[in-house]
């Protein structure tokens, strides 16, 4: 990805990025999920291909999103290749946050990019934690034994709401299942995941890096001189 002003100016000799290339996965990755949304609309489907889509996209949507997180990330040090000084301040911001939680991540972003900032009681956030809080659940599966309207974490309780289960305690016990089979066992899943990563994927292009971006690289210049 390059910079046309930078082209025009012949500058680009410096630019680490020069003679590279990306991808953006994040959309490779939104195509998968939506094709396995497109699987579930089938009308006959065995349950345990439910179970084994549903787990996919669980996967796909948190993968996607942190992976277009990290393009954001490459996208602002593209478009200011014009400046090395500010490049290596981003770089080196982004090599000392490599490991932190996203939301942490993103709040620093936002904050030298004038973008908005996290927050756990509002969309889409709310809904990335959820979804965050169930594949985290999923990768580090326990099989700890539950009572049937049971969820290991309290965020969990959402999906009662999210995809109107109804309590299984007037339900015979040889019948009854626990939370896994009552999430993953529904289509429902899948198209609210779909739903609310792709809306996420929208907010991260438009939110995480604020429009007045050169502003702030101005000040930084002139700062600098």
């Amino acid at each position: 990805m390059k910079n046309n002003r930078s082209l025009k100016n012949g500058n680009t000799k410096w630019h680490p990025y020069a003679g590279k290339s990306t991808a953006l996965y994040s959309g490779m990755l939104l195509d998968g999920l939506d094709y396995f949304c497109d699987l579930l609309k089938k009308d006959k489907i065995e349950l345990k291909n439910i179970y084994a889509i549903n787990s996919c996209i669980v996967f796909l949507s948190i993968s996607s999103l942190e992976a277009k997180f990290n393009e954001r990330i490459f996208i602002l040090k593209a478009c200011i290749q014009d400046n090395p000084k500010f490049f290596e301040f981003i770089e080196t911001i982004h090599r000392n946050i490599e490991f932190l939680p996203i939301e942490k991540k993103w709040n620093i972003i936002a904050s030298i990019s004038n973008g908005k900032k996290w927050n756990n009681f509002s969309e889409p956030f709310q809904s990335f934690e959820i979804i965050k809080s169930l594949r985290n659940e999923l990768i580090h599966y326990k099989a700890e034994p539950m009572d049937c309207d049971e969820v290991p974490l309290n965020k969990l309780k959402q999906f009662n709401k999210i995809l109107k289960l109804q309590s299984q305690k007037n339900i015979n016990i040889e019948n009854r299942g626990n939370w896994i089979h009552l999430i993953m066992g529904n289509k429902k899943l899948s198209f609210w995941l779909k739903e609310k990563t792709h809306e996420f994927s929208n907010f991260i292009s438009d939110s995480l890096i604020g429009e007045i971006i050169w502003d702030f690289e101005k000040i930084l210049i002139n700062n600098s001189k």
